[in-house]
């Protein structure tokens, strides 16, 4: 390749702190697939839907369920506890 042994090193540690490739001692050096990332600045506001839509991944929603429920002793004692250590 016409560089250093040293200069390689180096690139290959940051090609691996990039999560490009994953070295492991005595298997081997791998190319990482790349994952698909929602990437976007805050200057531009977008719903995730629409930005996994650009990039072309699936967006599913869970079920979500709300309940409305009268504390018991031991929560309000839980809540009180977690207010004096905030």
């Amino acid at each position: 390749m016409g560089v250093s042994r040293a200069t390689l090193r180096e690139a290959m540690r940051a090609f691996e702190g990039q999560g490009m490739i994953r070295r492991r001692q005595g298997v081997g050096t791998f190319v990482v697939a790349k994952v698909p990332v929602l990437d976007s600045g805050l200057e531009v506001l977008e719903s995730i839907e629409t930005l996994a839509q650009r990039i072309g991944l699936a967006v599913n929603m869970g079920e979500l369920q709300v309940e409305q429920l009268q504390p018991t002793r031991r929560m309000r004692t839980g809540f009180e506890r977690a207010g004096r250590h905030s």
